[in-house]
Formats: structure tokens, C-alpha cells, sequence
């Protein structure tokens, strides 16, 4: 089953700019699975095994170019209200000054989906 996506919906995470999210042996994707717990957030059936039980992105890109995979293209996400069914989630970590290195692993990433996903369209949303 290949679910339909019509919408790349591209997030901030609201952090330090310039500053890597994981640390002290959690990578950022799993900081941010653990917020997402916290708040109540919780993946019933994850696509992928990756030991994420609650993150709501599909991948996180920490501000070192790190790619880091949240929930399985497959799963919907929960990252904007009204929206999940037919998009997928990308976390850039940091505010509003992205590293040149988080914006190479974006473009990649974004001309990656396009290839699977032509028609999808590109959304801001923090």
C-alpha cells in the first residue's frame, strides 16, 4: 500500500540556532520523541522499528546535516492538524538560521521525495 501525499510540510524545532539537538547519547530524534511523550503524543502501530514510540515527524535534520528517520513514510504522521493523512513531516533543528549543512540534507531530501511524490507541494510550518 503506498499512501497518497500531497503536501511536504517542513517544521522548526524551536531550539538554539546552530546548536546540534542530540547529545549526551540521545540523537536528536529521540530528544524530540521524548518531548512528544511528554505531551501525550503516542505511534499505536510504528511502521518502522526504530525504538521512536511518540515522535509525530517522518525525519529530523540536526544542525550538524544528521538525517535522522522519526516515522515510516507509511505512517501518518502528527505534525499538522488537518493535514497528517496525506503529508509528511521534516524537522529542521533550530529556529529561524539553518546551517548550510541542514540545508544540503533538505534539498536532498526534498528532491528525493519528489522523485516518489512529483505533485507534492512545499509548507512552511513551526
Amino acid at each position: 500500500m503506498s499512501r497518497a501525499i500531497h503536501h511536504i510540510i517542513i517544521h522548526c524545532a524551536a531550539t538554539p540556532n546552530g546548536r546540534r539537538l542530540g547529545r549526551d547519547g540521545e540523537n536528536a530524534a529521540q530528544v524530540i520523541d521524548r518531548w512528544h511523550r511528554a505531551r501525550g503524543f503516542h505511534r499505536d502501530a510504528p511502521a518502522n522499528n526504530n525504538g521512536l514510540t511518540s515522535i509525530c515527524y517522518h525525519w529530523v535534520i540536526d544542525a550538524d546535516g544528521q538525517l535522522l528517520t522519526g516515522r515510516g513514510v507509511e505512517e501518518v504522521g502528527a505534525h499538522v492538524v488537518g493535514y497528517n493523512a496525506d503529508s509528511l513531516g521534516l524537522c529542521l533543528v533550530g529556529t529561524d538560521q539553518f546551517t548550510a549543512a541542514q540545508w544540503a540534507v533538505l534539498r536532498t531530501q526534498i528532491l528525493t521525495l519528489h522523485v516518489r511524490w512529483p505533485e507534492a507541494t512545499l509548507h512552511g510550518h513551526n
